[in-house]
């Protein structure tokens, strides 16, 4: 097979690609090619797409196998490559490989995972599939915004698609589209705890910009400061009278913040009930 591959160069290989659903081509492939895909190799051009020693040994063994539950995206980053692969695996070994830190190196790795496996696999675009989502999703900027953690959740959630993907190759199941992972990521996403601190996060942004946009105005003029809790007017402050304070640390007052002088905007209600309520 490696000497098919690597001097034999069939005439079948340049002909045009396959005019079909990428789907289709996944399922051929599965009734064509053994469960557990070919002997690897480690000698594929990388250099020559400007990805040279990016990716591990054990990631080219773990690619080669279609229906590998062990491939991961933390096999494709170039300090991973220069470990050894042993012939035992064990569950550990999937844990001796750093968490990505910043976006750009997880960005890279996957990178190089979808280029490395059209090198292997020219038919599998389950991997285009995964990295197109990613980057039409804004890498889930919605979801994650710029959390610390994000290229370590992204690196999590990536590995499970890629588990997901090799239990369907198994199972001869089609793989995971780029318009069914926006599922799978919420799914996935609603599952982890980091998930109720993010969207918390995601919140107070908004009302700080709501705050921002829509603080009530008296025809063009901008409100002086007064010591008044406007979100608590809104009924969106949830704190107890005596606790709120302004962003300089200013204590903020539960009273109604109506101006009632157009000409004195320091003038105010001033009494217990929300502006909204009594001042429609």
């Amino acid at each position: 097979m490696s000497y098919k591959r690597s001097q034999n160069l069939h005439d079948g290989r340049f002909l045009p690609g396959a005019n079909c659903s990428a789907i289709k081509l996944w399922l051929a492939a599965r009734d064509r090619i053994p469960l557990h895909g070919a002997p690897p190799l480690g000698n594929y051009d990388m250099a020559a797409v400007g990805l040279g020693g990016f990716v591990s040994s054990r990631g080219w063994v773990e690619l080669a196998n279609p229906a590998s539950t062990r491939l991961s995206l933390r096999h494709f980053n170039i300090n991973c490559c220069s470990r050894k692969t042993s012939s035992k695996k064990t569950d550990s070994d999937d844990n001796d490989f750093n968490d990505f830190t910043e976006l750009g190196e997880f960005q890279l790795a996957l990178r190089t995972m979808r280029t490395a496996a059209s090198f292997i696999m020219p038919w599998n675009y389950s991997f285009a599939a995964l990295e197109n989502f990613l980057i039409n999703s804004k890498y889930c900027k919605d979801d994650l915004g710029d959390c610390e953690n994000r290229a370590q959740l992204l690196t999590q959630f990536v590995d499970y698609v890629l588990s997901e993907n090799a239990s369907k190759w198994r199972d001869a199941e089609p793989f995971l589209t780029t318009g069914e992972l926006k599922n799978t990521w919420s799914a996935f996403f609603s599952a982890r705890p980091q998930s109720a601190f993010t969207k918390k996060d995601n919140k107070q942004s908004s009302q700080q910009k709501e705050k921002k946009f829509n603080r009530p105005n008296v025809g063009f003029k901008k409100l002086p400061f007064i010591d008044v809790c406007y979100n608590w007017n809104k009924g969106t402050c949830n704190k107890q009278a005596g606790s709120c304070f302004s962003l300089r640390g200013v204590p903020l007052r539960h009273v109604c913040d109506h101006r009632t002088d157009p000409s004195n905007l320091m003038l105010f209600c001033g009494q217990n009930h929300k502006r909204l309520a009594a001042h429609p």
